[in-house]
């Protein structure tokens, strides 16, 4: 009675800290356990991604640009759809499996995982051997590839710590509401600058959709990175004050995990504050400007006296707008979408600057997910005094069960 008290006791604990986004404090000898079980919903996953991949890839020329240019709505519907399918196909296998008894879980885990490592990418293999010879071999190599990617995302925990990072985010994004509707005095002003300057749409015409996303990527990951040094030079912080009491010193695993679990609630709060800003200096752009006086701020001087609706016909940057391959309604022209994306890319790291610096916002926003984390932290100190540290009876840790 006492054993089973003390293994139901390790497992809840250990539940705890999967709730909590902490994976990685679990002991080793207990990730290993049910491993290949585990494995198969992100093999599911994965692979419906790469077929996805192919598929586009390869019938892109035979029909999937022109439903891009005929029909938008099928092409949104499409994308989205695929978009979905891997993670509703891994959710799906990992409910199935989970229902059943755990001998028929194992076998029904081996059939699948035959399937998806042999029996997919040789369909595939000999689906696309005689038209396309280069992604017939990529696909009868993928099955393996795949697999070790999986194995590697299952005993690492990455799909709690995604998880835990989209709920607590998720929680914030009325907190980010509240950051929008305090920056939207800030955006106005901004919204002026770059709406009534001449200078900021020719800039913005000027540079190609590859030139425009390398400068959002660049910003982005100057974001990235402050999140990640302020993110570990808070964790470093609450070590050193807990130094003195109860906690051991985190792995490096573990410190990773704990960087992991802010960075990516943050990215998410920046991904949302980016995608505001560009929707609200679209939409401002659309009432403010006509399009006859973006054709003459965008068109160079020696054609002040062209008609602005035949150059528009001419100047790529005039026509209708895409975004993520898809054609925006309204015939919105594409430089603008590039003008409010090189605008929602400064907003990006605005946000990131606020969150870390400035008390009000750090309160709000980034305080919230730090105490969720210490919570985490302080289950993983339980968890570590009682079962793994010396003389604490390693062998709660091994008791056999089914993961």
């Amino acid at each position: 009675m006492g054993r089973n008290h003390e293994v139901n006791s390790r497992r809840a604990l250990e539940d705890e800290l999967r709730a909590h986004g902490f994976p990685a404090s679990v002991a080793a000898t207990v990730r290993r356990r049910s491993l290949f079980v585990r494995t198969v919903p992100i093999f599911a996953g994965l692979m419906v991604a790469f077929v996805e991949v192919a598929l586009f890839t390869v019938f892109w020329e035979d029909g999937l640009g022109a439903l891009r240019s005929r029909l938008h709505l099928a092409y949104l519907l499409v994308n989205v759809a695929a978009v979905a399918a891997p993670f509703a196909v891994s959710r799906l296998v990992g409910r199935g499996l989970a229902a059943l008894a755990p001998t028929i879980r194992r076998r029904a885990a081996a059939v699948i995982f035959g399937v998806l490592l042999v029996v997919v990418p040789a369909a595939m293999a000999a689906a696309l051997a005689g038209t396309h010879a280069t992604w017939a071999a990529v696909s009868g190599a993928s099955g393996l590839l795949l697999a070790v990617v999986a194995v590697a995302l299952a005993y690492t925990g990455a799909g709690v710590i995604i998880g835990w990072s989209a709920r607590q985010a998720k929680r914030q994004v009325k907190s980010v509401w509240s950051f929008v509707g305090q920056m939207l005095p800030v955006l106005v002003i901004v919204v002026l600058f770059f709406l009534c300057a001449p200078e900021a749409w020719q800039l913005a015409a000027s540079q190609s959709r590859a030139r425009m996303w390398t400068s959002v990527a660049g910003l982005g990951a100057v974001s990235l990175l402050v999140i990640i040094i302020s993110a570990t030079d808070n964790l470093t912080s609450d070590q050193q004050r807990r130094a003195a009491g109860r906690r051991l010193g985190l792995k490096r695993s573990e410190k990773v995990n704990a960087v992991s679990l802010v960075t990516i609630a943050q990215v998410i709060q920046m991904c949302v504050v980016a995608a505001v800003t560009f929707v609200f200096f679209l939409l401002i752009g659309l009432a403010m400007v006509p399009r006859a006086t973006m054709t003459k701020w965008v068109c160079d001087p020696d054609c002040s006296d062209v008609d602005p609706w035949m150059w528009d016909a001419a100047n790529e940057r005039l026509t209708d707008g895409s975004l993520f391959g898809l054609y925006l309604p309204a015939d919105i022209p594409q430089v603008l979408v590039q003008l409010c994306m090189i605008v929602s890319a400064v907003a990006m790291i605005s946000f990131v600057g606020s969150i870390t610096l400035e008390s009000e916002h750090h309160r709000s926003f980034y305080a919230p997910v730090l105490r969720s984390v210490d919570a985490g932290l302080a289950i993983r100190d339980r968890y570590v005094n009682t079962y793994l540290s010396p003389g604490s009876g390693p062998r709660s840790i091994t008791a056999d069960d089914d993961g």
